[in-house]
């Protein structure tokens, strides 16, 4: 061990290597393992296919009993290896190799899991082993129930299509070998059409990344597909030449065209009217994830025109929530709700002033939060919804129990507090709040038309206060100066506010 790295030691004792490992890829990938996962992976690391060596298994078995919080006081490095290497003396980069193979067997198993839980991967990864082989019978016997999967399969979902069109493609080669020319001209048209769907159905998901990009950053469109091929592509042609076909590819195909249209043009409402009533029907030609991902498209579509004067979109967001609700579209691809859901329903229930149903939903629906933000997140809505009924004390309660709120919530939460003081005369406290409020935003991590928002909320509840309290200002140029402002937050409550103290 070199100089420099003994005195550290000598410094700051075990806990320098608990620190390297706290904070290592090794610590953050075993967290995430719920139990079933981490005594599989136990077993994984004992099978012969991972190659690990004994004394890997070793460490991984005493790092488990500290599953799964892994505290800091419950892990040393030393004799973890001094348990492994009996009387050799400590040596930091055996340690470090250790570890250095245990995130490649945990990789190498996610790996695993996945591929495991990927029927077409696997059916496309044999048939690629079978035909490099020349094993042509087994080709065809594991080659026949695959395709008859793939003929009868209608529900569709946005990446499946890239596999069935891959293995329609092996099986179309092996047939061209076989001299099977009738079945290739079958597989070629199957093959075709997956082709077709998959670059329909990714081409709108290229589309909705770009849309986010140019919304939030200086995006440079400068790819072909963007800049060359869709401007040239004749799309209204192709989507008239179905017709009134109703198959489900048809039905699949109409549903691409219209995302297309709303994601290339914001003020594409009839699309937005065509693609609702298109996903409202689609339970029998799209997977859940697919339906998920639509809902989440129309969700930012109504999201863009929520900006803007009227209730239109936002009743429409509202409706298409209680289908995903109904539907429990939320926990696709998850076992949780996302915060974001259960705060954009919330958000939705308040601008249509729907407080008794958002309080039913807090009360239905708060069980699907992960556990680590349901409490937090329960407490900082009830705080809101108490406030709306104007229960100041109550939602005075509810904002005490909040303890620890993800880092973009914590704006919120300083302007609610700010709102309640104010309602509740507590004036001492309320210049507390601004002066609390006015130091966070000098380093607050949000987007700077987000800051101005807030710093213009600060500067006009400020000014409300003092006119309440010296009546130090024309409240009629104060009301005007709100009313004229574009980037300012609880608007309508400042202007509420103004006009209280006008009568």
């Amino acid at each position: 061990m070199g100089i420099i790295c003994q005195l550290i030691v000598c410094k700051f004792g075990r806990n320098f290597y608990y620190n390297s490992m706290k904070n290592s890829r090794l610590i953050q990938l075993l967290k995430t393992f719920p139990e079933e996962e981490i005594n599989e992976f136990e077993k994984f690391l004992q099978s012969p296919l991972s190659g690990s060596r004994n004394y890997v298994i070793q460490f991984f078995r005493e790092l488990k009993k500290q599953y799964p919080e892994f505290p800091e006081d419950k892990i040393d490095r030393e004799k973890i290896f001094l348990k492994i290497y009996k009387n050799k003396d400590y040596k930091d980069s055996t340690v470090r190799s250790i570890v250095s193979n245990l995130i490649a067997d945990a990789e190498h198993y996610l790996s695993y899991r996945n591929f495991r839980s990927n029927k077409p991967l696997q059916d496309y990864s044999l048939l690629t082993e079978l035909r490099s082989r020349e094993l042509h019978n087994y080709f065809d016997l594991k080659s026949k129930p695959i395709l008859k999967h793939i003929k009868e399969n209608k529900q569709f979902d946005f990446h499946d299509n890239l596999y069935d069109y891959l293995i329609s493609l092996k099986i179309a080669e092996h047939y061209f070998i076989k001299e099977r020319f009738k079945d290739v001209v079958e597989i070629v048209n199957i093959m075709n059409d997956n082709l077709l769907l998959f670059f329909t159905a990714n081409t709108s998901t290229v589309l909705h990344f770009s849309d986010i990009l140019k919304t939030f950053f200086p995006y440079k469109t400068d790819n072909y597909l963007e800049k060359n091929f869709l401007p040239n592509l004749n799309y209204d042609g192709f989507i008239s030449s179905i017709g009134n076909d109703k198959s489900p590819e048809a039905r699949y195909l109409k549903l691409n065209f219209n995302i297309y249209n709303i994601l290339t043009d914001h003020s594409s409402h009839e699309s937005f009217d065509r693609l609702k009533e298109i996903w409202i029907g689609s339970r029998d030609f799209l997977t859940d994830s697919a339906r998920k991902a639509v809902f989440d498209l129309l969700g930012n579509f109504c999201l863009i025109h929520n900006r803007k004067k009227g209730t239109r979109y936002v009743k429409e967001f509202f409706e298409l929530s209680k289908i995903l609700l109904r539907d429990k579209l939320f926990l696709t691809n998850t076992k949780v709700m996302h915060i974001n859901t259960f705060r954009q329903i919330t958000l939705h229930c308040y601008m249509l002033n729907e407080i008794d149903w958002c309080e039913k939903f807090v009360k239905n629906y708060s069980k699907y939060l992960a556990e680590d933000v349901r409490q937090m997140l329960v407490d900082f809505t009830m705080a809101d919804i108490s406030f709306r009924k104007k229960d100041f004390q109550n939602a005075l309660f509810y904002l005490s129990n909040v303890k620890e709120l993800k880092i973009y919530l914590k704006l919120e939460l300083k302007e609610m507090y700010i709102k309640v003081y104010y309602e509740l005369g507590y004036t001492e406290q309320l210049y507390y709040a601004f002066d609390s409020f006015r130091h966070y935003l000098k380093n607050a991590p949000f987007l700077p038309n987000y800051i101005l928002s807030a710093k213009n909320f600060l500067r006009y509840s400020t000014s409300l206060v003092n006119h309440k309290m010296k009546n130090d200002s024309d409240i009629e140029i104060l009301r005007k100066e709100i009313s004229g402002d574009l980037t300012v937050h609880n608007k309508n409550w400042l202007l509420e506010k103004a006009d209280e103290l006008c009568d």
